[in-house]
């Protein structure tokens, strides 16, 4: 095997273990060789042998000391592991876990590690996530669950957080509200920004929280937001909220066609429901939305 070969496999294996998608020098793979300090963030004895549907494992608390002296500032990588059985696709939506930073100035990072159900298959799973925290003091961590949301059986493990040793782009922000301003429409479009530049082959995450009323869940209409591109159509990625009367986030990460090279705009809606359309948008649902946050991460 070509010595070039065995470099690129080399590569393929930390970009697959640290989530990263950036070309590798000799340095940081040498880097990645060495025994890098993480923090295990679930105990032993939290973690059952195998999970079910709609299961939540409480993971073990960072504290704000601990992410100020460690993490803040830094790129860092979240990881886990599941060997998953008997899946199905029918009442499934993602697994996954998150924390969300707050910080003196008021900003909140949410930092996390998802896979979507239409991701997974019955077998292992290495799943690995990177994010930014800000430099800013931390000052208290909301969250610290793990969220099993799919039909299927699973052994998870090796819960770990650690600083990214492949460096890479720190998380560009593109677009985040302002803390819990809240959006709320029967229009089928009740937010838009029409300003966002996104670079073709750059990867980005598209995160939001949404819930709708009681009346747009008798209609079966909930909340998504689209990244939208009149050469990317509507190919493009959406983030679809589950139909709730109580907020829920949900986020995807998504990469730019390479040859998409003009403005593209975010528009969260309210899907029409039941044989809806635009004439029967004003009878129905209201949904809402809030800390909508577009980010690039690669």
């Amino acid at each position: 095997m070509p010595l070039s070969d065995t470099f690129t496999a080399l590569a393929n294996t930390f970009r697959n273990k640290y989530a990263t998608t950036d070309k590798l020098s000799i340095d940081q793979m040498i880097k990645g060789m060495g025994n890098l300090e993480t923090k295990n963030l679930i105990k032993p004895d939290q973690v059952p042998n195998e999970v079910s549907a709609n299961q939540i494992i409480p993971i073990q608390k960072l504290t704000p000391e601990w992410v100020n002296q460690n993490l803040k500032g830094q790129q860092v990588v979240l990881s886990f592991d599941m060997d998953v059985t008997d899946f199905s696709k029918d009442s499934s939506w993602r697994v996954g876990f998150e924390y969300a930073f707050n910080h003196t100035n008021g900003f909140v990072d949410y930092v996390g590690v998802w896979i979507n159900a239409n991701s997974i298959t019955n077998g292992h799973f290495h799943v690995a996530s990177t994010g930014y925290i800000k430099p800013e003091e931390i000052t208290s961590i909301d969250e610290g669950s793990f969220f099993f949301q799919i039909n299927a059986k699973a052994k998870v493990y090796n819960f770990k957080i650690a600083v990214n040793p492949m460096g890479g782009i720190n998380s560009e922000v593109l677009l985040n509200t302002t803390p819990d301003k809240e959006f709320s429409g029967k229009a089928y479009d009740f937010y838009s920004d029409f300003n966002l530049h996104l670079k073709p082959g750059a990867t980005y995450e598209l995160s939001l929280f949404g819930k709708n009323d009681q009346t747009a869940s008798s209609f079966n209409q909930y909340v998504f937001a689209i990244i939208f591109n009149p050469a990317w159509s509507w190919a493009a990625p959406a983030v679809n909220i589950p139909m709730s009367t109580e907020y829920h986030k949900s986020a995807i990460t998504f990469t730019v066609p390479e040859d998409v090279t003009d403005t593209l705009w975010l528009t969260v809606y309210l899907s029409h429901g039941d044989n809806g359309n635009n004439a029967t948008d004003k009878q129905r649902g209201t949904g809402y939305a809030k800390d909508i946050m577009l980010r690039r991460v690669f």
